[in-house]
């Protein structure tokens, strides 16, 4: 139906709209919803670009972390949660979403602080992931796509730096624009720290 040609009566009781916000909610370089509020009593000015900004991109990661909990089906959920070895998966942008307890134990942190709450980078030391992702993409390591044997380090909730033994392998699955991928990676010491999607 034409814009033109749509009803004009508005529902009763409704006040009007005098002022309004509205902003994008990007994931990446991607919008992927627009907010918006009205009728404050006063103009909207900087401040609250920046609450409802904030309030959207805490609201899409939730979104993001629940789409990612429901594709990923009993059986593996049930290996990720019981499996002796560390699990972080993340999704494009880097933002984990599965965080299993053998994680939880070797690198000090609760899920609660880390599922949609940060960034696979902050795991580690400034510059490793640049290096881990190009290493990987690099054939002299095992083949482009796959990393073996790379000795780096996860960093513990209190700062420091806890040698592991990486073996990765990319994965990644396309559904339009979108994509997620991950790593797998083993630590030394005794210690299995891994990182895959489950998508």
């Amino acid at each position: 139906m034409p814009f033109t040609n749509l009803p004009r009566r508005l529902p009763d009781g409704f006040a009007g709209v005098r002022r309004h916000l509205h902003i994008p909610v990007f994931d990446g370089d991607r919008v992927v919803a627009v907010a918006g509020v009205a009728n404050k009593e006063e103009e909207y000015d900087e401040a609250d670009v920046r609450q409802l900004t904030l309030l959207m991109n805490g609201m899409w990661w939730q979104i993001k972390r629940k789409r990612a909990e429901e594709a990923l089906t009993a059986e593996k959920r049930l290996l990720i949660h019981t499996c002796m070895d560390g699990i972080v998966a993340y999704d494009t942008a880097g933002t984990i979403f599965t965080f299993n307890d053998t994680a939880a134990r070797i690198l000090g942190y609760d899920p609660e602080e880390v599922i949609g709450m940060m960034n696979i980078r902050d795991l580690y030391a400034p510059g490793q992931a640049r290096e881990v992702e190009a290493k990987i993409h690099d054939s002299g390591h095992g083949g482009v796509g796959v990393l073996e044997n790379f000795e780096t380090g996860a960093r513990h909730k209190d700062g420091t730096l806890i040698p592991i033994w990486l073996s990765a392998q990319v994965f990644m699955k396309m559904t339009g624009r979108s994509a997620s991928w991950g790593i797998l990676g083993i630590s030394g010491n005794g210690n299995t720290w891994r990182r895959t999607v489950a998508q």
